[in-house]
């Protein structure tokens, strides 16, 4: 097994490590807020459940600027197996992780794939998550994690030395959006007007929740009956995220037809 990531293809890169078992000790690296603060992002909330929500505030970027991930979770078999849309509000980009997890004898195997990243922005998404690699394998034996700003710039020169030459795909980017090509552009105005509606209706279900937080707080009959068309239009909002998701996969496939 190598160090590096393995580049799938332009928009795919792929990490395989082992780490000390148990497998349920090691799940809850990336299924739990405490887990995610202790290598990823210190600032996380996650919903565990299929359908849960995700977020992943970075202050501390590399690039001094404040990054916020943003996802639903898609697949999700406890302790084996999570997945989550990858939604970067910074960039406007959409993309998909997956973490699988197997016991091995002592060890648990983990595979990490990250696909359908704007190929532009593939050498900082296999440096980033190969130096956070390194921290979660710090963080697992007990260790004193590396420096990771040196680390991940050191990583992104080789990463980006080994994605030279490799053809690009055309997937939606804004390099593209500025493309005087009319069909590509009327593409770009659908996902740019998906992803606002998106952003609103993730600003909706926050509220949704908080309601539902204050609703139980209050134990008479009409405010239960309340919560509960509440907790119905908050399953509802939920079911529009993942569908602006979706229509958001389905431009980027249409564009590179």
């Amino acid at each position: 097994m190598s160090d590096m990531g393995q580049i799938v293809n332009s928009h795919t890169v792929r990490f395989e490590r082992r780490f000390p078992g148990p497998i349920e000790k090691v799940w809850n690296y990336f299924a739990t807020k405490e887990g995610l603060g202790e290598w990823l992002c210190p600032d996380a909330t996650i919903d565990p459940r299929l359908g849960g929500r995700i977020e992943l505030r970075f202050a501390n970027s590399p690039c001094n600027t404040t990054c916020c991930i943003r996802g639903i979770i898609s697949e999700f078999d406890p302790p084996r197996l999570i997945a989550f849309s990858w939604n970067d509000t910074k960039n406007d980009l959409t993309s998909t992780v997956r973490f699988e997890l197997e016991q091995i004898g002592d060890e648990v195997r983990l595979i990490l794939t990250h696909s359908r990243i704007a190929p532009d922005f593939m050498p900082k998404v296999a440096a980033g998550w190969h130096s956070h690699l390194e921290h979660l394998l710090a963080a697992s034996r007990s260790e004193k994690p590396p420096e990771h700003e040196a680390l991940y710039m050191a990583l992104l020169k080789k990463y980006s030395a080994a994605l030279t030459g490799i053809v690009v795909s055309a997937a939606i980017s804004p390099a593209i959006c500025s493309s005087t090509d009319l069909a590509l552009k009327s593409l770009c105005d659908q996902r740019q007007q998906l992803l606002i509606q998106y952003d609103r209706t993730w600003k909706a279900a926050d509220e949704l929740e908080g309601q539902i937080d204050s609703l139980k707080h209050q134990l008479h009959a009409d405010k239960k009956h309340t919560n509960a068309n509440v907790e119905h239009t908050l399953k509802r909002t939920y079911d529009d995220l993942r569908r602006i998701e979706q229509d958001i996969r389905d431009l980027d496939k249409a564009s590179v037809k």
